[in-house]
C-alpha cells in the first residue's frame, strides 16, 4: 500500500514496518466514486494536487497545515487492480487507523455553521454514523478530528464523544480508549454495526474484522457466506455461548440480528455455573461440523406446560440486573432426548425465547438437575426452504408456519396471566376452574358449518376472564379449514351474556389473521389475541385487554 505526499502528490510506498507519522482520511464515497490510485498516478507529476480531486487537494492542504507530509486515502492509496494489496489493505484496514497519528473524518452533509452538540444538528444525523467501514475508522485512532463540507474543524472526538455515544451507542470507555475492546462482548460489539449498512454485502464482514481482531481471505462474490465465516474465526477464538441469545440459528447473515443485544454482558461460564452448583464448573467448547455446530453447554430439563418436556440452555451471559440467562432449546426431530436442537425464534414472546434463570419459571418448571451436554445447533440458513416447520425464515414478515392445525394445545404462559390478573382479571378454563400454566387441549371436531355456523358451548374449549363487572370468554374450537382432511384452529372473543355463538364461516380462522393477531371489540373493551406457534402442536396465546373508552 501507499502513502500520498501532502505536497507533490506523489506515491510513497509502505514498505517497511517503521512508518513515518501521517494523517488518515475518512469519509462516505460518493455515489458516482473517488479518484482511484491508477487514476492519481496517471496525472502529470510536474503538475502535482492541481489535476486530483477536490477532496484529495483539500485533505491534503488540511493535513500539511497540521505539519503531516504523508496522508492515508483509502480510495486512492489502495492498488485495488491487486487482489492480494486490496486483501491485505482490508486485513490491516483497522491497524492503519489505530497507527495514524490523527484521522481526518470530512462530513460533506454538514454546513460550516452546524452546531454538534444540538439534538437536531446536521452532525448527529450525518450519513457517516450509518456507513459500516466507519465503525473501525470512530473507533481504532486516539485523535480524530470532525470537519464540516468546508474543511471547517467541527470538533474533536474527545469533545463530542457524549454526543457521539447518543448517535452511534458506543460506550464514551471505547470512544476514549480507557477500555480494550476485548472488555465488551462479541454481541455487544456487534451491535455497534447493527444499524451501519454498507454498499457490498461482503464488506459487512470485513468492516468489521478490525473489530474483532481476526484476518481472513476476502473473497468479493461470497455475498453473505463473508458474515458466516467472520462468525467462525469469532467463535473459534473465543467460543462463548452468549452468542446465541439472539436467533434460532448459532451464526446469522447479518449484523443487523444484534440490535438486541447491547443489554446483555458477557460473564465467566464459572461465575454462571456456580449459581446452580460449584461442581458445575466447565469450559464451553464450539465446534463446526457437518451435523451444524457441535456446542458444550449446561442444560437444564424443562417442562412446558402439562406435557411438553424440552430443556433451556445456561448462557455464559448476564443481563443488565446481572441474572444469569437462559435459553430455550427446541428438538430438531421432536424428540427432546436427541443431541440436535434449534435455539430461540424471532416470533416467540420475549420470555418465551430468552429470559433469566429465575425468570423461566414463569414459562414451565424445571424437572431435573442441570448437566453438561454436547449438542448439535444449525449454524447456517439453507438457501432452500427447509422440512422442519420450526424453522423460522429469514424475514419477520413471514409466519413461522402458514397453517395452525387441530388438534393442538394452547398455551397460555405465566406472564400474561400476571398481566391480566394485575389488570383485575381472574383467568379460568372453561369457567370452572382456575388456570395454572397448563396446556389447553383443543380436540374437538365439530364443523360449524354443518350446524348453520351455531357453536354450543359442548363444542369448543374456552377460557374465561372474570371481572368484577363483566366476564369475557376467549373460545377455542377446531374448522374445516382450507387444507385437505384437517382443521384450522379458531378463535374469537365473545360477552358473558352466550346462549349460543354465531360465526362467520373463516373470520376466525387464526391462519389467515396478519402475524396470527386479531382484535375484538366486546362491548367497551378491545381484546387483541396473538398466537405464536411453538413447538409441533403447541400454540402459545397472549391476550391484552384495553379499554375503548381511555
Amino acid at each position: 500500500m501507499w502513502l500520498l505526499n501532502t505536497v507533490t502528490g506523489s506515491f510513497v510506498p509502505t514498505g517497511s514496518s517503521l512508518r513515518p507519522r501521517y494523517a488518515i482520511l475518512s469519509h462516505v464515497w460518493a455515489p458516482s466514486g473517488e479518484q482511484t490510485f491508477q487514476e492519481l498516478r496517471l496525472l502529470d507529476p510536474s503538475t502535482g494536487l492541481r489535476d486530483a480531486s477536490v477532496k484529495i487537494q483539500n485533505c491534503c492542504k488540511f493535513a500539511h497545515a497540521l505539519g503531516y507530509s504523508r496522508v492515508w486515502i483509502d480510495n486512492c492509496c489502495i492498488d485495488k487492480a491487486s487482489s492480494a494489496e486490496l486483501s491485505e489493505a482490508i486485513n490491516s484496514m483497522y491497524l492503519w487507523y489505530a497507527e495514524a497519528s490523527v484521522c481526518l473524518v470530512f462530513l460533506e452533509d454538514v454546513s460550516d455553521d452546524d452546531d454538534p452538540r444540538s439534538p437536531y444538528s446536521q452532525f448527529c444525523r450525518s450519513k457517516w454514523f450509518t456507513r459500516g467501514w466507519t465503525l473501525q475508522e470512530l473507533v481504532a485512532p486516539k485523535e480524530v478530528l470532525f470537519l464540516s463540507r468546508g474543511w471547517r474543524l467541527l470538533g474533536t472526538k474527545s469533545d463530542l464523544a457524549e454526543i457521539i455515544e447518543q448517535v452511534t451507542k458506543i460506550p464514551l470507555s471505547i470512544l476514549l480508549h480507557t477500555q480494550p475492546l476485548s472488555a465488551f462482548s462479541v454481541a455487544q460489539r456487534m451491535s455497534w454495526a447493527s444499524g451501519r449498512e454498507t454498499t457490498r454485502l461482503e464488506d459487512e464482514a470485513y468492516a468489521l474484522m478490525g473489530i474483532f481482531d481476526i484476518h481472513m481471505p476476502t473473497l468479493y462474490g461470497e455475498g453473505r457466506r463473508a458474515f458466516i465465516r467472520l462468525q467462525e474465526e469469532i467463535l473459534m477464538l473465543n467460543p462463548t455461548t452468549e452468542y446465541l441469545e439472539r436467533s434460532q440459528l448459532l451464526l446469522t447473515d447479518s449484523p443487523r440480528e444484534f440490535y438486541p443485544s447491547s443489554a446483555i454482558t458477557s460473564a465467566p461460564m464459572a461465575s454462571v455455573a456456580h449459581d446452580l452448583g460449584p461442581h458445575l464448573d466447565f469450559v464451553p467448547e464450539i465446534l463446526f461440523t457437518s451435523y451444524g455446530a457441535r456446542v458444550r453447554m449446561l442444560l437444564i430439563p424443562f417442562k412446558l406446560g402439562s406435557s411438553l418436556v424440552t430443556h433451556v440452555a445456561v448462557l455464559s451471559c448476564r443481563n443488565v440486573e446481572g441474572d444469569a440467562l437462559v435459553l430455550l432449546l427446541r428438538p430438531q426431530d421432536g424428540e427432546p432426548v436427541a443431541n440436535r436442537f434449534f435455539v430461540g425464534n424471532r416470533r416467540f414472546l420475549q420470555h418465551i425465547r430468552l429470559t433469566t434463570l429465575h425468570g423461566v419459571r414463569d414459562l414451565g418448571a424445571l424437572v431435573g438437575p442441570p448437566v453438561i451436554r454436547e449438542i448439535y445447533i444449525p449454524y447456517v440458513y439453507s438457501s432452500y426452504p427447509l422440512v422442519n416447520p420450526l424453522v423460522v425464515p429469514e424475514t419477520n414478515t413471514v409466519p413461522a408456519r402458514s397453517h395452525l392445525s387441530c388438534p393442538c394445545r394452547v398455551v397460555l404462559p405465566a406472564g400474561v396471566i400476571e398481566h391480566l390478573n394485575n389488570n383485575g382479571y381472574a383467568v379460568m378454563w372453561n369457567s370452572t376452574r382456575a388456570y395454572t400454566n397448563e396446556c389447553i387441549e383443543v380436540t374437538s371436531h365439530t364443523d360449524y358449518s354443518a350446524s348453520h355456523g351455531v357453536l354450543e358451548p359442548s363444542d369448543f374449549d374456552s377460557i374465561t376472564l372474570q371481572h368484577n363487572d363483566y366476564d369475557l370468554q376467549i373460545v377455542l374450537f377446531p374448522a374445516r379449514g382450507t387444507h385437505w382432511r384437517s382443521a384450522s384452529l379458531n378463535a374469537c372473543v365473545v360477552g358473558a351474556c352466550y346462549e349460543g355463538c354465531v360465526l362467520t364461516k373463516g373470520a376466525f380462522t387464526v391462519e389467515s389473521w396478519d402475524g396470527f393477531s386479531k382484535g375484538f371489540r366486546v362491548g367497551a373493551l378491545s381484546v387483541q389475541l396473538t398466537f405464536t406457534p411453538c413447538m409441533n402442536d403447541l400454540y402459545v396465546l397472549d391476550i391484552r385487554v384495553a379499554s375503548l373508552n381511555v
